[in-house]
């Protein structure tokens, strides 16, 4: 983001008003162009450079729990990752995980490390490697797309990736911007674009902040109601019975805008569609594919569950007189045997 504010505003430092009046080059904002910094999660200090040979498709399926409330208890992520090309790998994706194990399909074994899952062989040309993680639900759960409030009566639903990006604005050629947005519709997530994508531009180059947001697609029941709808930042009430159990699947989605675009965009329209486009991408990579270019997707799965049951207490410690005196009288009952055997020995 910084890149694209720079490349846009030099020549108007240096040139003030040349600047305005030349055309000049911009970098445009692609859907690689990460918002926020997650999701997905953000690699521990001690992560090595991953070693792979690209593509590798990645997909992965979240498994939240929740409780009466509506509050996240448990969170298990089940990760595909699809390798195509003859090469050593060495692959680290970031998550707060407590435990991992080789998800059906697996044709290798996931290691563990603090804040991240590993791995590590050779592909002899096609490789799937899929790893079921336990998460800590609360780190997990503050990235989670979705959250609800469960409450006598209703059910509301409320979009959590809201965010407000900051880029700049100008005069882009719309001829350009037509055939970038065409490029997306293609391919929604940008890897055809990729980062470097400039767009010819005039006039006074500004600051621009876009409130952008991944739709959600929201499908299930709650309770007796069946639930179908796209949710944006407005949250969702749903009027329910009691305190319903829920069950809904929950998948990022390219906005509307994407196709109802004007076939000759401002820059704002355009920058808006790609900058939404970045988020959707950031929350359907809620797991990261080690390969930045590589596609990626997420799909959430909410479920009313019980809360996990708390761990056993230890064990209460002894009486320290009952075991001092417990100790003494197996030392004197030992000391007493030992002299029995003395005696017999001496007699035979």
């Amino acid at each position: 983001m910084k890149r694209a504010l720079l490349a846009g505003v030099i020549a108007s430092c240096l040139f003030p008003a040349a600047a305005e009046a030349a055309p000049r080059l911009a970098l445009f904002p692609t859907p690689l162009t990460p918002i926020t910094s997650t999701p997905p999660f953000p690699p521990p200090d001690t992560a090595l450079p991953n070693v792979f040979k690209p593509p590798i498709r990645g997909s992965t399926r979240v498994a939240v729990g929740i409780d009466r409330r509506g509050q996240v208890i448990s969170v298990e992520a089940t990760q595909r990752l699809v390798l195509k090309r003859l090469g050593d790998y060495r692959l680290t994706v970031p998550a707060p995980v407590r435990n991992v194990v080789a998800a059906a399909g697996s044709e290798s074994s996931p290691g563990l490390r603090k804040g991240a899952v590993v791995w590590s062989g050779f592909s002899a040309g096609r490789k799937v490697l899929a790893a079921s993680a336990t998460l800590d639900p609360t780190t997990a759960g503050a990235l989670l797309p979705l959250q609800l409030e469960i409450s006598d009566g209703s059910v509301r639903l409320r979009n959590a990736t809201g965010t407000t990006a900051t880029t700049f604005t100008a005069n882009g050629d719309p001829v350009q911007l037509a055939k970038i947005l065409d490029a997306l519709r293609r391919d929604p997530q940008g890897r055809r674009l990729g980062r470097d994508t400039y767009v010819q531009v005039t006039g006074k180059t500004e600051t621009l902040n876009v409130r952008v947001a991944s739709p959600l697609r929201v499908t299930g029941r709650i309770g007796n109601r069946e639930v179908s709808l796209v949710l944006g930042e407005e949250a969702r009430t749903i009027p329910v019975s009691g305190r319903p159990v829920a069950r809904l699947a929950v998948e990022p989605i390219p906005p509307a805008l994407l196709s109802s675009a004007p076939p000759r965009p401002t820059w704002n329209e355009a920058v808006t569609v790609s900058l939404t486009l970045a988020r959707v991408r950031q929350y359907a990579g809620y797991l990261a594919n080690p390969d930045p270019l590589g596609p990626t997707g997420t799909r959430y799965v909410y479920r009313t569950t019980a809360a996990p049951a708390p761990p056993p207490e230890p064990p209460a410690p002894q009486d320290e007189g009952l075991a001092a005196w417990a100790i003494a009288f197996i030392a004197a009952a030992a000391i007493a045997a030992a002299g029995g055997l003395a005696v017999v020995w001496a007699r035979s």
